[in-house]
């Protein structure tokens, strides 16, 4: 059970580095959405277990958005979501 637990992990934290090198940053949402081609039970609530470790290894933030942040960083949609930026990043 441990194995599939990393192998999820690895494939998360691929997902959020491609996201990050593309679009310079990765939404939840994004992440669930691409994941969703590659598995079939992919929910928020696992994702979000695993980004803890992910985000610490590779020096990355989760914020709130703000009309700011969305406006720079071209994101469309309602409401102000999460947004996973790099630490280093333009933005902040």
């Amino acid at each position: 059970m441990r194995s599939s637990l990393d192998e999820f992990r690895k494939e998360v934290q691929s997902v959020v580095l491609e996201l990050i090198s593309t679009q310079g940053y990765a939404t939840v949402s994004r992440i669930r959405d691409a994941m969703c081609a590659k598995a079939e039970s992919v929910t928020h609530r696992r994702i979000e277990r695993v980004l803890p470790g992910i985000l610490a290894r590779h020096g990355l933030l989760k914020m709130t958005s703000n009309k700011t942040m969305k406006e720079r960083l071209c994101i469309a949609g309602a409401g102000y979501g999460k947004v996973i930026l790099p630490r280093n990043g333009s933005y902040c």
